[in-house]
């Protein structure tokens, strides 16, 4: 959503709560406007017809790598799988940022249906909030080393027919050295910096 638009939100809400939340979430957008997309809603709009069907939001940016996400949907329109495909594409979008390694959600102890739409995405339950049951799904680690070692591989069977065919095997195991060496360094960095952030 646009300022404008959240403004627009807040005037005609009818629910106070609702309204003192989304108050609560502008106010955040002008006072921490480089967080912007961390606390502004995300509108859900049906592609058939352009309408805003409902809203997702995080609630804040990163604390030790993790994000808060919470989400709601017409009732009229659940049970369609929007709600799903909605969370899917922020999960994916929070995972792509940077220092993103966990997402966590609270429901309400009888919100069976948005219990289902965390758990068909991947979300399990780990502990009981202030709210009810929370929900966390993490990032899969990526390690690097294989992908390295493999590329250069191919990179030294093709070095090696090259030079001379019978420096193949020195040439193989230059490379792959090198891509197990690269990869290492990468992986144990990357993973010494989720621990850092994560604690």
């Amino acid at each position: 959503m646009t300022e404008e638009e959240l403004d627009i939100q807040i005037r005609e809400e009818k629910d106070e709560e609702a309204k003192k939340a989304y108050s609560d979430k502008l106010q955040k957008c002008e006072d921490e406007p480089e967080d912007y997309l961390w606390f502004v809603p995300w509108k859900i709009i049906l592609q058939e017809n352009d309408k805003a069907i409902g809203n997702a939001a995080f609630k804040g940016p990163e604390n030790k790598g993790f994000v808060e996400i919470e989400f709601s949907i017409l009732s009229s329109l659940q049970k369609n799988g929007y709600m799903t495909e909605a969370l899917r594409a922020l999960v994916n979008w929070a995972f792509q940022q940077k220092d993103i390694y966990a997402i966590t959600a609270e429901t309400a102890p009888g919100n069976k249906a948005c219990q289902k739409v965390l758990e068909k995405n991947g979300f399990t339950m780990f502990a009981n909030g202030q709210v009810g049951p929370r929900y966390k799904i993490e990032k899969k680690r990526f390690f690097k080393t294989p992908v390295l070692a493999g590329v250069l591989l191919l990179v030294g069977i093709a070095a090696g027919i090259l030079i001379d065919r019978l420096a193949i095997h020195i040439a193989i195991a230059v490379f792959v050295g090198i891509g197990v060496l690269l990869g290492v360094v990468s992986d144990v960095a990357a993973e010494s910096r989720r621990k850092r952030i994560t604690g």
